[in-house]
């Protein structure tokens, strides 16, 4: 029945065109439907998910869960291209014919264009666009002078805190900036459902949660995210057209960024695959009214 709702709603037959959101709702209220209480919501067959930062960690398993859904899907990263995780889902029987691949330096904007410019050639529009694009310490050696976290005042610099506003904020915003475009073709063609853009952000951005101080450059670039992308927010609701923005705190993960703090982590550390799944959810189930909203993984507001 999704699938068939799904395929009548793409068509340009007059009058179908609300009928997405119908599809949609099927969607998000099957966690209730579903004598399983472990169902959650995800992309439906046919709709186009664009991840940036998906070649490896949180993103790399948010592709291979909306292949698995049926979606189509934009795997975008630095090493996209290149990824083995990325590769293996390409040369899977749901990958073949539904991923794309686009190797893409998140902060260069001609090659965020490109990366737009590829998405629509092959898919013509996005229904959600997430960006899982940061860092938190850089076991790269891309700042020279200070690898992890800083404790104190005195252990900052000006090249980690560029480092981080760099991949932390400014990623983000212009991803938001050039695939913005995508959703709202989505958007136009779908009806009245609106697309999703959603980026991870982190409870330790917050100002008013900040109980403990430490991590200077992370803290501070969050808090550059999400006030970008607060600032969205009351841009699309100005137009009241425009795509629903998230930010999502999804937890402590078991990634490389968080591997480094392992050994000191007092309290739930998820596997990928249930922080992906739990992603997912928040944007599937998103309404108008959840726009500009900073969300932790169970879908509660943190404060700002």
């Amino acid at each position: 029945m999704q699938q068939l709702l799904h395929q009548l709603c793409r068509s340009r037959i007059p009058g179908l065109n609300t009928l997405r959101a119908g599809s949609r709702a099927i969607g998000r209220s099957r966690c209730q439907a579903s004598l399983s209480a472990a169902a959650t919501a995800g992309p439906l067959p046919g709709e186009v998910v664009v991840i940036c930062g998906a070649s490896k960690g949180i993103g790399l398993e948010v592709a291979r869960q909306c292949l698995a859904a049926g979606a189509l899907v934009a795997a975008i990263g630095r090493t996209a291209e290149t990824s083995s995780g990325l590769a293996t889902l390409a040369e899977s029987p749901q990958g073949a014919s539904r991923l794309l691949r686009i190797s893409c330096d998140a902060t260069d904007e001609e090659q965020l264009e490109g990366a737009a410019a590829a998405v629509r050639g092959r898919f013509g529009r996005a229904d959600a666009v997430l960006s899982s694009v940061g860092m938190l310490s850089d076991p790269t050696g891309q700042v020279s002078v200070r690898q992890m976290p800083e404790r104190s005042l005195q252990q900052v610099t000006a090249e980690q805190l560029l480092m981080n506003f760099k991949l932390n904020a400014l990623a983000p915003a212009l991803t938001a900036k050039h695939f913005m475009p995508l959703l709202l073709h989505a958007q136009r063609q779908a009806g009245a459902q609106q697309g999703v853009f959603a980026s991870l952000s982190a409870r330790v951005g917050s100002i008013g949660d900040n109980k403990k101080g430490g991590w200077y450059s992370y803290r501070a670039s969050k808090a550059a995210q999400n006030q970008l992308l607060r600032t969205l927010a009351h841009e699309t609701n100005r137009s009241r057209v425009g795509p629903i923005v998230l930010m999502l705190h999804p937890g402590t993960v078991d990634t490389d960024l968080s591997k480094p703090f392992h050994g000191v982590v007092t309290w739930e550390l998820f596997p990928v695959e249930r922080a992906a799944s739990q992603l997912l959810d928040i944007i599937f189930r998103a309404t108008p009214a959840d726009n500009g909203k900073f969300l932790d993984w169970k879908g509660e507001e943190i404060p700002w």
